[in-house]
Parts: structure tokens; C-alpha cells; sequence
């Protein structure tokens, strides 16, 4: 269904914009993005194929072509991030943008920033994922004699830059927060206080799921050494991050359950200033119920209209002629 969905989204082709919104637009799904997106999908089935293949032996090919589709994959996010990661950052001019108060180059600018900063982070991941999958490949088709140990060199060099990156910006983060803090004395947060605790807290984090990436390397390697542990040891830190994801998220479902209140209390009182009357608040008209008499009742008739008697007609008619005559 997957693979029909992102081949359609490709036949689209170039998506126009609606009418009357030609100014501005931009394709949210550019086709090149569709592109990709439909060829990594195939690459994740073939390999699925060709590796269900070699362990049921059906084929005897060795491991770098069966590993080819996975390693074509990461090789192309190790050049796109690569690429990425050296695109210069566009001038800024002197032309601003009245409406906007800020200068489209500007926003060109900082754009190109962000996107630089994102590759230049994931090229190091890139990096180690590659040389990682190259260096099992030696190991299967035994290139190399290395030890389990040697083969996953490129994890350990990628966990120690990132356990160096971290530590420094824990550091940098919280000389920033005792600067802060010493500035303003007042026992009231400022936005930018707040701003470095976050970036500290999601730092420290990181930090502890590198470390449980780190122990869950070591269990791996060693059971495929050959160690003699259950699996159960070896998916204990799987576990527990995934124990500590349910945790939180259950938090925080109970932290905005009050927030959600406040926010519809808020709500209302801007519909009350503004004159709005919901239809629960107005009062309903008090339903007439008809009761039938008892048996104990007496049941008295309306009052029927008076009818004059045809001799008591005539003698007024006689007594109105005579009146008139």
C-alpha cells in the first residue's frame, strides 16, 4: 500500500498551484523529495528481499552484494548531508521588506543556516553508519581477521565525538544559566533563562540515551563474540528507554489535561466579553404538563352560550321595528 501510495504521489508530477494563490506558493511535497522518498522504499524492500534470500540459502553471493541496496541507501544520505553541510549562506542586501520589517535575504539567510547546521549534525551519523556497514561487510566475507571489537571502531568514534559535544554544551549551557542569573537577581525567570534551561535539559538528555546506545553496543558485541547472557540482557536497555518514553508521555498527558482546562476556561471568558451566551447557559421554559382529573373529582363543563328561544327572537325583532317606525 506504501509503495502504491508513493508511486502515485510521483505520476502527480509537478503539483500547480490552486487558483488564485499563485503568488507565494511552494509545493509542500516538492517532486524531488517524492522521488527519494519512492526510491528508498524500494531500496528497504529489495534489501529485505536479498538478505531473506542469503539466510535461507537461496543464494550464494556474498555479503557486499547483498548488502548493496543498504549500502547504496547510506551511502546517498552520507553525500546529500555531505553536500549539504558545504553550501555557502547567501548575502545578505540592503533591499527590506516593508510589510515584513525584515529583509528577504535575511530569512534566505538564516534558512540556509538552519539547514547547514542539520546536515553538518547528521554528517557525523552518516559517517559512522557507513563505515560501520562497510566494515561488517569485510568481516562477513572475511577480508579482514579483525575481532568484533575492532570491526565497530567507527560506533566508538562516533559515541566519543558526541559524548565530547554534549558535555561541552551541558557546560557552556549552564555557564550561561549562573550569567543569567547573576544579572538578574529577581527570583522571576526572564524568556532567555527559561530558553537555556530547555537547551540544558534536552543536552542532559541526550546525553543519557548516547549512554544507552553505548551499553547497548558493548551487550551486542559481545554476544556476538560469543557470550553466553540471554537476550533479555541484551534488549534491558531498549527496555528501559522505552519504559522511560511511556513515562514521560504520560506526564504530559496529565500536565496538559490542565493546561487544556485553563486554555477552555480562558475561552469562555473572552465569549462572555464579547456578549456570547452559550446555548447551555440560557434557561429552558418550564414545560406545561396536563394532569387528568382523579376519580375523587367532580368534572364540572365550561360554561355553553346563552341561546335565545325562537318566541323570545320574534318579540325582540317586533320591538326593534316598532322603534324604528
Amino acid at each position: 500500500v506504501r509503495l502504491y501510495f508513493l508511486g502515485y504521489m510521483v505520476s502527480l508530477g509537478k503539483i500547480h498551484p490552486p487558483e488564485g494563490m499563485e503568488e507565494g506558493w511552494h509545493d509542500p511535497s516538492p517532486l524531488p523529495l517524492r522521488i527519494i522518498a519512492f526510491l528508498s522504499f524500494c531500496v528497504n524492500i529489495t534489501q529485505q528481499v536479498f538478505l531473506t534470500l542469503k539466510l535461507d540459502g537461496n543464494i550464494s553471493w556474498d555479503w557486499a552484494y547483498v548488502l548493496l541496496p543498504l549500502l547504496f541507501y547510506c551511502g546517498l544520505n552520507f553525500y546529500s548531508s555531505l553536500i549539504d553541510s558545504l553550501k555557502p549562506l547567501p548575502k545578505i542586501s540592503e533591499e527590506h521588506d516593508m510589510e515584513e520589517g525584515q529583509a528577504a535575504s535575511y530569512i534566505a539567510r538564516e534558512t540556509a543556516k538552519a539547514i547547514r547546521k542539520a546536515a553538518r549534525d547528521s554528517l557525523l551519523y552518516n559517517t559512522a553508519q557507513l563505515g560501520t556497514l562497510i566494515m561488517i561487510v569485510l568481516k562477513l566475507d572475511e577480508v579482514v581477521n579483525w575481532s568484533w571489537w575492532a570491526v565497530f571502531w567507527p560506533v566508538y568514534a562516533y559515541l566519543g565525538i558526541n559524548y565530547i559535544i554534549l558535555i561541552n554544551q551541558i557546560n557552556n549551557f549552564k555557564a550561561e544559566e549562573r550569567r543569567l542569573q547573576a544579572e538578574h537577581s529577581d527570583d522571576q525567570p526572564n524568556e532567555q533563562e527559561e530558553e537555556v534551561k530547555q537547551h540544558l535539559m534536552q543536552a542532559q538528555f541526550g546525553l543519557g540515551i548516547s549512554t544507552m546506545i553505548l551499553v547497548m553496543a558493548f551487550l551486542i558485541i559481545a554476544k556476538v563474540n560469543g557470550a553466553s547472557y540471554s537476550m533479555f540482557i541484551l534488549l534491558i536497555p531498549a527496555f528501559i528507554i522505552s519504559s522511560c518514553i511511556i513515562c514521560c508521555m504520560s506526564c504530559l498527558i496529565c500536565c496538559f489535561r490542565g493546561d487544556i482546562e485553563e486554555l477552555n476556561s480562558k475561552e469562555g471568558e473572552n465569549a462572555d466579553s464579547a456578549g456570547y451566551i452559550p446555548p447551555d447557559a440560557v434557561p429552558a421554559e418550564e414545560p406545561v404538563i396536563l394532569v387528568p382529573p382523579t376519580s375523587n373529582e367532580v368534572y364540572e363543563a365550561p360554561p355553553q352560550p346563552s341561546i335565545a328561544k325562537p318566541a323570545e327572537r320574534r318579540s325582540k325583532m317586533t320591538t326593534i321595528d316598532s322603534d324604528i317606525d
